[in-house]
């Protein structure tokens, strides 16, 4: 899961952090300014607080993954969700926030190199789950490394990426990539099966020519 594609500071003032408030903990139906919305939705979070509210529900995921015995009839069904889920997540981060970090927080190019290489053993996990001729004592050694990896991965990005680009960015610049990163994760539905619509682009998502990722990752990018 790599590469940026360029966002640029739109030349906000860049004075001071006055009046920068982080909700780093929101999920679910809410209400800002006495506007609702959910957590997908459209809404003024900054970039910091989508992000951080779309961990906690990859969070949640995991948790449910966790308490579901190996060969429970909904653990693979779930893992797909997760995967679905981690490449949304992936794709607002390489889109929108990589390339913001880059431009905006001193030594961004090492943080985001870090970010990638990251991203890529994640995703080499998520193909080892894809694999039809996988076997199932393979298949739940994979998913066992797979969470903590996961789990680190947003741990690291809420106390240290996270806090530089806060001291970096303006409040004006993490709500518009706010706004960006919502507008990408939102371009692809949550369930990757039979809820998802059947018409173009929505029915790439149920065609067995390619692997979930990458089905997803194509629909992220157009």
């Amino acid at each position: 899961m790599s590469g940026d594609t360029g966002w640029h500071s739109p030349g906000v003032d860049r004075g001071g952090a006055d009046g920068r408030v982080l909700d780093d903990g929101a999920t679910g139906d809410q209400e800002l300014d006495g506007q609702e919305f959910d957590g997908h939705g459209l809404d003024d979070r900054d970039l910091v607080a989508v992000l951080t509210d779309d961990h906690r529900d990859l969070e949640s995921l995991l948790a449910r993954l966790e308490h579901l015995p190996p060969g429970h009839p909904s653990r693979r069904p779930l893992v797909d969700r997760v995967i679905m889920e981690l490449v949304r997540h992936a794709a607002a981060e390489e889109q929108v926030l990589h390339p913001a970090t880059r431009q905006l927080v001193p030594d961004g190019d090492d943080l985001v190199e870090h970010e990638h290489a990251e991203h890529a053993e994640v995703e080499e996990l998520m193909r080892r789950l894809e694999s039809p001729e996988i076997p199932d004592e393979e298949y739940e050694a994979t998913l066992d490394a797979l969470i903590p990896l996961i789990r680190t991965h947003l741990r690291e990005e809420e106390r240290v990426l996270f806090p530089r680009l806060v001291e970096a960015a303006s409040s004006q610049e993490l709500r518009e990539l706010g706004r960006l990163a919502g507008a990408t994760i939102r371009r692809v539905p949550t369930r990757p099966h039979p809820s998802v619509p059947d018409e173009p682009p929505f029915d790439r998502l149920v065609t067995p020519d390619a692997s979930l990722v990458e089905r997803t990752r194509d629909l992220m990018t157009e």
